[in-house]
């Protein structure tokens, strides 16, 4: 009984991080289209390494507070990007994101539940960047949860007819951490045989229309999405509908 109990609160955990994913396939297309290509400012070069390096420092722990009175300490984690190494594209672009959450005032030793999200797209078939309060789109989906400190989600949005993609695994307890990619596959394979292992559920694999990161404070989202407008100009992206 103690074990179906357990597997009942991380399946209520998955629900919640899962959303993520799904969450994406639902969103209203709204957002704010990249202004025209810009003539100065940093190189595609020099703008994707910014993209990396801060994806990379992405490392940080919010508490989950729900509505049914659990609360989970959930540890966020980017620890592997890839820039321009995607199918030899040049404005691709790829990262893994870890969060692994324990129930609150347990063994911090006691891992309640791991998530692994693999995400690919290009951002030259990018339109919009958005940030939003977690505490907000936490309302506006209904969520019931509080979340302490506030972090923040940066959401890449892709054009009409284009889409990210994103390969999704969680499983009880155990932690995977990428750490070399074989470049000469695409991401998505790369991703999907890092989240594979025999004693977590099998990895689910969605297109969709929007690629979502989380970031622990309002400044560094805001700054982050800056490059990230930058770099989907110099790479020509932008709002393909006229009429939006």
């Amino acid at each position: 009984m103690r074990k179906l109990v357990h597997r009942k609160r991380s399946i209520q955990a998955i629900g919640i991080l899962a959303g993520l994913v799904f969450a994406a396939l639902s969103a209203a297309a709204q957002g704010v289209p990249a202004p025209p290509k810009p003539d100065a400012g940093p190189s595609l070069e020099v703008t994707m390494k910014y993209i990396e390096d801060k994806l990379n420092a992405v490392n940080f722990t919010y508490l989950a507070a729900l509505g049914s009175g659990a609360a989970y300490n959930v540890q966020v984690r980017i620890p592997k990007t890839w820039v321009n190494s995607v199918q030899g594209q040049t404005c691709s672009l790829a990262w893994t994101l870890n969060a692994n959450s324990r129930l609150s005032g347990a063994n911090p030793n006691n891992l309640e539940g791991s998530y692994f999200y693999g995400w690919w797209l290009s951002l030259a078939e990018a339109r919009a960047v958005t940030v939003q309060a977690a505490s907000d789109r936490d309302r506006q989906q209904g969520v019931d949860q509080e979340v302490h400190p506030d972090f923040y989600y940066l959401t890449v949005k892709m054009q009409s007819g284009k889409a990210a993609h994103v390969h999704f695994n969680a499983g009880p307890g155990k932690e995977s951490v990428p750490d070399r990619p074989d470049i000469s596959r695409s991401a998505p394979d790369v991703i999907a045989a890092y989240l594979r292992s025999p004693d977590q559920f099998p990895a689910i694999q969605l297109d969709t229309s929007e690629a979502v990161l989380l970031l622990p404070d309002q400044e560094s989202a805001e700054r982050l999405a800056k490059a990230f407008v930058h770099a989907i100009e110099l790479c020509g992206g932008g709002d393909n509908d006229l009429f939006r």
